[in-house]
């Protein structure tokens, strides 16, 4: 009986989180070679994981590189945005702006509906002292339908 397809990518996901990276590692790249572009968008998205989480962050980009080309045309953004997210949040952190907007910058010309991150390219203009940038980015953030509050509507406003 064949096995589903993201058996390696769960038995991957176990092997980190039990910190087994070289083994994680190794199922990852058998993964990156699937025929399925799924399943190389996934494996490469845990190794960048993998990688920004142990401050390998050239591998980092290297991998959310090849995820983001497995990704073109994806509809949502998913994990693979949420990861970008938290990437550039500890850029941003870091101090590290230019590389934290290369990443944020090129995910939502992949993944269609990841709005959302253009809050954090807000973010990481505004840290970064370009202002200007951050505003043009806010007024996209609305342009592509993100709300600039997370907040509940208040009262008095309409609820579609």
């Amino acid at each position: 009986m064949p096995r589903p397809r993201l058996d390696e990518l769960e038995l991957a996901a176990r092997l980190q989180r039990s910190q087994q990276l070289g083994s994680a590692i190794e199922v990852l790249d058998i993964l990156t070679r699937s025929d399925d572009p799924t399943d190389r968008r996934h494996a490469w998205r845990v190794l960048a994981t993998i990688a920004y989480e142990s401050g390998r962050w050239d591998e980092a980009d290297a991998a959310f590189e090849m995820a983001l080309q497995n990704a073109v045309g994806m509809k949502k953004g998913g994990k693979l945005s949420v990861a970008i997210h938290r990437y550039a949040r500890l850029l941003t952190e870091e101090e590290e702006y230019g590389r934290a907007l290369a990443i944020v910058s090129r995910a939502p010309r992949v993944t269609i509906a990841s709005g959302w991150l253009w809050r954090r390219y807000v973010c990481i203009k505004w840290y970064a002292g370009e202002l200007l940038g951050a505003y043009s980015a806010l007024t996209t953030a609305q342009y592509v339908g993100y709300p600039i509050s997370r907040g509940p509507p208040r009262s008095g406003a309409s609820v579609s």
